[in-house]
This record gives structure tokens, C-alpha cells and sequence, in this order.
């Protein structure tokens, strides 16, 4: 994979950007079977420099505790070449509707206003404790448009999508693809996560994850048989 791994958005994070000390992202969401113990910790990309401080000091913890981390990023696959990436990349702009990168760089016109407006930070696995050697456990670019053009049919760029440089304010509204991004980002990347999960020999797993996805774990989790220890979520 392409060292320059990137964290997605799904819907329900970019709505926490602005609360980010919500307690939907920072209360640890238990799981246990048998022997088993799988817990996640729920994260928003962008935020305050104290809540991910306070996300530091749980993986902490919990490495303390004995847990190996499964962690979120996006990157390319290996030998993937820079035109074959520029066409990802604009395939990708256009299923989300903007520009992937760091979500506080004020210079990238094409992210959602409310991204940039505040004195957020973006999220990096320093930042939080995670280290090199712990998993990642994602898809890449080019497995998420292969599955969605198998699925959806081929997505293609127009000459907007060609014209608009990466940091431009992103406004190609011909596209066949536009914004459809939930079945890859949201489920697909959701259901790997899961897969990765139950077909793991550990004991003890902590999840760090954008906090969106947990609406879709969650009722998976309990139909493989394990037993949700913290208070019973209702999601709207």
C-alpha cells in the first residue's frame, strides 16, 4: 500500500467536527464474547486539540491493558502509477464531493466551509498514540472505486473533473457519481472492518475508528454472538 495513508469522512463524523468532545466520540464502546473483548473508540477527524488528548491517553491505556489496535487509512495500492492515482483521486472527488487531504488545510477551497472555519486540528496517529506497527485495517482507493463501479457502473470524469485542480472549490455537477459515496465509504469499509474483526485470533482489540461507523458495526457485532457492555446505543 502507499505510504500516504488518509482518513474519510463518512456523514455522521462531519456533523461532530463541531462538537468534538461529543460523548458519541470519545465514550468507549464495549463488545465481549467468551474470551473476547473488542472495544471502540469512536473518532472525528478534525477537532480540538483536547479531545484528542484525551483519545491519546485511552490507547494508552488500553496498550497498557494488553489491547492491539486496528486503525483507519486510506491509502494506494502498491505500484499504482501517478496517472492511474490522479484518476483515482478525481474519481474519488467526485463520489464525496470534494478534495481528500487534511481537513484543516484552509488552502483547499473544495472542503465543506465548516471544515476550515474553526480552529479545529486533524486527526494523525501521533497525535492519539497509535503507532506504525499497530494494524491497519482498511481498504484503498483502488479497491473502494473497483467495488463501486462493479456495483454502480463505471464513474466517469468529465471535463470539469479534468479542469479543476485538486484545491479549487469543487462545483462539477455533471457527474455520474456525484456524491455517492455511502455505499464505499460508509458500508464497504464498515463490513471490512468487521470481517477483520471476526477473523482475528486476538484476545483483546481496540478499534480506532471514525465514530460514524459504529452505527453499522454495532447490529453486526451483536448477530455474531457478542454482547454490547456499554449503555444501548439508538441511533436516529
Amino acid at each position: 500500500m502507499f505510504f500516504l495513508l488518509l482518513l474519510l469522512m463518512v456523514a455522521s463524523c462531519g456533523k461532530m467536527i463541531l462538537n468534538s468532545r461529543g460523548s458519541h466520540a470519545r465514550e468507549l464502546k464495549t463488545f465481549e464474547k467468551d474470551d473476547r473483548q473488542v472495544v471502540f473508540i469512536g473518532m472525528t477527524h478534525l477537532g480540538k486539540p483536547e479531545f484528542f488528548q484525551e483519545v491519546k491517553e485511552q490507547v494508552d491505556s488500553l496498550r497498557k491493558d494488553g489491547y492491539v489496535f486496528f486503525k483507519e487509512g486510506v491509502g494506494y495500492e502498491l505500484n499504482t502509477s501517478d496517472e492511474a492515482r490522479d484518476t483515482l483521486r478525481r474519481k474519488f472527488r467526485q463520489l464525496i464531493g470534494f478534495s481528500i487531504g487534511d481537513y484543516s488545510d484552509k488552502r483547499n477551497k473544495s472542503l465543506p466551509k465548516y471544515f476550515t472555519n474553526g480552529d479545529f486540528i486533524m486527526q494523525s496517529d501521533s497525535l492519539i498514540g497509535l503507532r506504525e506497527t499497530d494494524s491497519l485495517v482498511d481498504m484503498t482507493y483502488n479497491e473502494l472505486i473497483n467495488l463501486h463501479e462493479d456495483k454502480f457502473g463505471e464513474i466517469r470524469l468529465t471535463e470539469c473533473d479534468f479542469e479543476t485542480d485538486f484545491f479549487e472549490s469543487y462545483d462539477c455537477k455533471d457527474g455520474n457519481a456525484l456524491e455517492k459515496s455511502f455505499y464505499v465509504v460508509d458500508i464497504a469499509r464498515t463490513e471490512y472492518l468487521l470481517k477483520s474483526i471476526l477473523e482475528s485470533n486476538e484476545k483483546k482489540i481496540a478499534i480506532v475508528y471514525g465514530a460514524g461507523h459504529l452505527k453499522w458495526l454495532y447490529p453486526d457485532m451483536l448477530k455474531a454472538g457478542y454482547t454490547y457492555k456499554s449503555k444501548k446505543l439508538i441511533f436516529k
